[in-house]
């Protein structure tokens, strides 16, 4: 028999990088990884992108509600459009631009696949439709880019640039500037070659660049984001002088106020000119400019402490405490106030004006005091408030002005999963048509126009909507999601040892007992 060989022994240095512990690597070493790295990921964008124009295929815009029927979509559906933020853009772009404004492999596809990839993967709305514009381009009129993105040369971002850029060219067009600036793409910073493909295209079609101007003039737009702590983001699509010269504005009367003598960031100085000069406190000819806010709040149990510093209550889906709740209704005005009052276990038990807070939950009346009831009869008074409940069923088909804010405040957005859209815009959904279907809190659902439709129309999707308000969506490929009313979070009890603080304010001190 031939001697056995010796098992060889690999050093660590001899290992190739990616079988290598990455804190075994030098500098040098963990760079030449970071690049291996950085085009493994671009070749899973481009598998990604294969992936998805698989799907597409097998839902061809064919099988939506032709556009001639009720509740068809608009004419011109696309996700080439102005990408909102928040994620709560619309759901359809539809004006009367050019076909060229579309981009053609977005006709052919059914307007819900968006929506089946987003319950597969917890994408924003808005990436998930940049996603499947950019993957349907890449997979077919810029097969040279994905083959670049495919071998590491260029990353996602890159990509996307060049089918975003492209997308509404002619195929011709396209592969007349993919030949101009693909050679150099590897070498370019996503602005870089951003600038390239704009001068490649103004060389090649320069109307391409005036219809994309033209269409986001017609798609701007103006609204806000929550950021973080309290605060919001407030943007507006304008054009590239005129957003200059309105900073230019707002910094020039910054500038002023601070000279004058105004000690604060300058930053916090400009925030209060653009909103003075939006608002204009100071012109009374003009109608004062009302809100409807609502604080989300969680109802506390008889004898349960409360404390100003450290009690949370919900704004808009941010926290603040009970400070900030205070400051904030010192500054509301005119606004209209609700109070949405949850249990525990953050289910709403009612929506109410502070007034009819006050009421429901007004004292017993002191004794040997009387009052007359509506029929004139006196008696004593010693009736406690009314209390609060959730809004009773109706018989109608439509819901009462009571349901429709409660199921609103209930939902706060559209209830279909990783849809942002807010509950105000929304349609109220028979879960159970009507009149199987009772017109009650519990069959009620918020849905804006697009998901709604996708409830009626698209094929093959399921739900259930359970008694405590939990949606479970059901796709056509067996993906399932479940979504539940929002509610205040559960605040966790204090540690262990925690030393006590000074005596606090009971709900026992104040009423006699929860008034729900």
């Amino acid at each position: 028999m031939p001697p056995e060989r010796p098992e060889r022994i690999y050093l660590e240095e001899d290992r190739p990088l990616h079988q290598r512990d990455p804190e075994s690597l030098s500098d040098a070493e963990a760079i030449t990884r970071l690049v291996q790295v950085e085009a493994d990921i671009a070749g899973s964008h481009a598998l990604r992108a294969q992936l998805i124009a698989l799907v597409a295929a097998q839902r061809p815009a064919a099988a939506d509600r032709p556009a001639d029927q009720p509740g068809a979509a608009g004419p011109l559906t696309t996700p080439h459009r102005h990408a909102d933020p928040t994620g709560e853009d619309s759901a359809a772009c539809t004006d009367g631009g050019d076909d060229a404004d579309v981009v053609p492999e977005i006709l052919e596809v059914s307007e819900w696949l968006p929506h089946e990839l987003q319950m597969a993967h917890p994408y924003s709305w808005t990436a998930v439709q940049d996603l499947v514009q950019t993957s349907l381009v890449l997979t077919g009129r810029l097969s040279a880019t994905l083959a670049l993105l495919r071998a590491g040369r260029i990353d996602y971002i890159r990509a996307r640039i060049l089918a975003d850029l492209l997308g509404t060219c002619s195929e011709p067009v396209a592969h007349t500037v993919e030949a101009l600036v693909l050679p150099t793409a590897p070498g370019l910073t996503p602005g870089g070659l951003a600038g390239a493909v704009r001068r490649a295209l103004a060389r090649v079609d320069a109307q391409a660049l005036r219809r994309r101007h033209a269409r986001a003039r017609r798609v701007a737009d103006v609204g806000y984001y929550p950021t973080q702590d309290g605060m919001a983001r407030f943007y507006a699509d304008l054009p590239l002088p005129v957003a200059t010269a309105c900073t230019d504005a707002v910094a020039g009367y910054a500038k002023t106020q601070q000279a004058d003598g105004d000690d604060r960031p300058i930053g916090q100085i400009r925030t209060e000119v653009l909103t003075d000069l939006i608002l204009r406190p100071w012109d009374t000819s003009r109608h004062p400019v009302t809100a409807e806010v609502t604080i989300h709040l969680t109802i506390p149990s008889t004898g349960e402490n409360l404390d100003d510093d450290a009690a949370a209550a919900d704004l808009d889906g941010q926290i603040i405490t009970a400070a900030q709740c205070a400051e904030l209704l010192t500054q509301l005005g005119s606004s209209r106030l609700f109070l949405a009052l949850h249990d525990k276990d953050g289910d709403l038990q009612a929506v109410a004006s502070p007034a009819q807070l006050r009421r429901a939950a007004r004292r017993r009346g002191r004794r040997g005091r009387t009052r007359t009831d509506r029929a004139g009869v006196e008696g004593p008074d010693n009736v406690d408030g009314p209390g609060l409940r959730p809004p009773a069923m109706t018989t109608g088909y439509r819901p009462t002005r009571e349901q429709v804010r409660h199921v609103r405040t209930r939902d706060r957005t559209c209830r279909h999963f990783g849809c942002t859209r807010r509950a105000r815009h929304a349609d109220l959904d028979h879960h159970r048509p009507h009149p199987e279907g009772a017109t009650s809190i519990c069959n009620l659902c918020c849905y804006c126009r697009t998901h709604h439709r996708l409830k009626h129309q698209a094929p093959g999707w399921t739900r259930d909507f359970g008694p405590d308000g939990t949606l479970t969506i059901t796709t056509p490929t067996g993906t399932t999601r479940s979504t539940r009313p929002p509610g205040p979070e559960t605040l966790w009890p204090a540690p262990a040892g925690a030393q006590p603080g000074p005596p606090r304010l009971t709900v026992a001190d104040e009423y006699d007992s929860p008034p729900f």
